[in-house]
């Protein structure tokens, strides 16, 4: 089911297909045919080149009528169109916590939105993975023209049902934000649905402090970190107290190192999940800051206060 403001009275109604991508042409945002998922150049015989092409309204309906699938191309090419694409159910579910409100879409079988959609001038193409290299989530952007799009409504997943908008597809929904603060949004909620994804039932306290020696010895903010603990174990149903207690424990690390005092950090981490160290590294974009002190303390230097995803002089 397809939803749309209405012009004449502001009022939500039910679009048909042909309807629904009729208003992307209205809208002017670049609409996109879909093979099996990856989008194709209708009018050259290889596909290639889909970047560059402007498929045609009646070209699109009718790809959608034969049961094709429909996407939209991301950057200015769509009045700089960006979306979250969020692949695993921690990202969808913390996302309120982390990312701005706005035009969300999903699938009719998913409880929850996997896609929020913004504007944003000039942002980039961010990817995050999940331990072991799979999709963790995305935010397709793109500020070059190299092609990123998002499957949107009226497509339709073979297994998760039809695209659907949330409430409705309202332009007047989509929240305008800045390049730099949308992506380190987006480093956040990844932060905190890795940490949360991989939460033991046992052993958080030691788990808390590794990801906190991790993380603070490369120049993540602690105030920032110890916020993300809080709501993770709250989104785990863990007693208050248990969210404080991990949120004191970065703060405890980050004490430590200004200290050269001995924290755990990284080979712990690796110990307790193997590979989240190094996942939480790169999502915070930290792989350039080079680890500062050790589990022995080895370096005298001070965790300092940067927002993620911040370069830190060494």
């Amino acid at each position: 089911m397809n939803i749309n403001r209405d012009a004449n009275n502001g009022n939500l109604r039910t679009l048909a297909g042909d309807e629904q991508i009729k208003k992307y042409y209205a809208e002017q945002l670049k609409v996109l045919v879909l093979g099996d998922k990856n989008p194709f150049n209708p009018y050259r015989a290889d596909g290639k080149e889909w970047q560059r092409e402007h498929v045609q309204q009646e070209d699109a309906l009718a790809h959608y009528t034969r049961g094709g699938n429909i996407g939209l191309q991301m950057g200015e090419v769509s009045g700089w169109l960006c979306a979250a694409d969020l692949d695993v159910e921690e990202a969808r579910r913390l996302a309120p916590f982390f990312i701005p409100s706005t035009l969300m879409g999903g699938k009719e079988h998913e409880a929850l939105p996997s896609a929020y959609v913004y504007r944003s001038e000039g942002c980039g193409y961010l990817g995050i993975k999940d331990v072991g290299g799979g999709e963790l989530l995305a935010l397709k952007a793109s500020a070059d023209g190299a092609g990123h799009q998002i499957k949107v409504a009226p497509s339709v997943h073979p297994a998760k049902g039809a695209y659907e908008w949330r409430p409705g597809f309202d332009m007047d929904a989509i929240r305008d934000v800045g390049a730099d603060s949308l992506h380190t949004a987006i480093r956040r909620l990844a932060i905190a649905s890795l940490i949360r994804r991989y939460l033991p039932d046992h052993g958080r306290h030691e788990y808390s402090k590794a990801i906190g020696g991790t993380l603070c010895r490369r120049g993540y903010d602690p105030d920032d970190l110890a916020e993300v603990m809080r709501i993770v174990w709250d989104d785990a149903g863990a007693p208050s107290r248990d969210g404080e207690s991990a949120a004191k424990n970065v703060y405890d690390t980050a004490r430590k190192l200004e200290e050269d005092e001995k924290v755990t950090g990284g080979t712990t981490l690796n110990e307790i999940v193997p590979g989240l160290a190094s996942a939480l590294i790169k999502a915070a974009g930290l792989e350039r800051n080079q680890a500062f002190g050790g589990e022995i303390g080895a370096e005298r230097r001070a965790c300092r206060r940067l927002g993620p995803g911040a370069p830190v002089a060494l």
